[in-house]
């Protein structure tokens, strides 16, 4: 929000950053530093209406976790969140999240603030390419990602862990249940 309010100039543009997590005091403080308290909104923890009304409102979705070594093998909860809904989102170069994602994001080429603040400014620009990330995203949200289809890989992933590889070593037993 620094490149695009304090270096590109704009202040049509806003930010809402929803969650409590242990960066929310330091972000807080960094925003009013950087006097971008009229263009950030901290809405703090919100879960079910209040964070479905709240990220309603919004064009695009954000993922500015960086590249490491742990961010690019998993996605974010965000990826999922924001296809479920179909929002357009704009996020690093992460090799998973990338694949989860498809083209329902806006993928961005260098792992800085700048970068990812262009790509913001870039999709928030071209409505006909959000309309089709937005159709792809509740495509494949629908067609993926839902419990019907993942319970059987995630019920896979138990068995395999819970197999017994020695009789003699099993102390319990686990039963996994297609119904659960």
């Amino acid at each position: 929000m620094n490149h695009i309010v304090h270096v590109e100039g704009r202040d049509d543009i806003g930010c809402v950053i929803i969650g409590d997590g242990p960066d929310y005091d330091r972000l807080r403080a960094m925003s009013e530093d950087l006097k971008l308290t009229e263009h950030i909104e901290f809405t703090g923890y919100m879960s079910g209406a209040p964070l479905l009304q709240t990220l309603s409102a919004c064009d695009i979705g954000v993922i500015p976790d960086p590249p490491n070594v742990c961010n690019d093998k998993l996605s974010m909860n965000k990826v999922f969140e924001y296809m479920a809904l179909g929002m357009p989102f704009v996020q690093f170069d992460l090799e998973q999240a990338k694949i989860d994602a498809g083209d329902a994001a806006h993928i961005v080429p260098d792992s800085t603030p700048e970068c990812l603040a262009q790509g913001m400014m870039d999709l928030l620009a071209d409505p006909e390419r959000r309309a089709q990330m937005t159709a792809y995203a509740t495509d494949r949200a629908k067609r993926e990602f839902h419990w019907d289809i993942e319970k059987h890989s995630m019920l896979d992933a138990y068995r395999t862990l819970l197999k017994p590889k020695e009789q003699s070593k099993v102390s319990g037993s686990a039963s996994i249940s297609e119904s659960t």
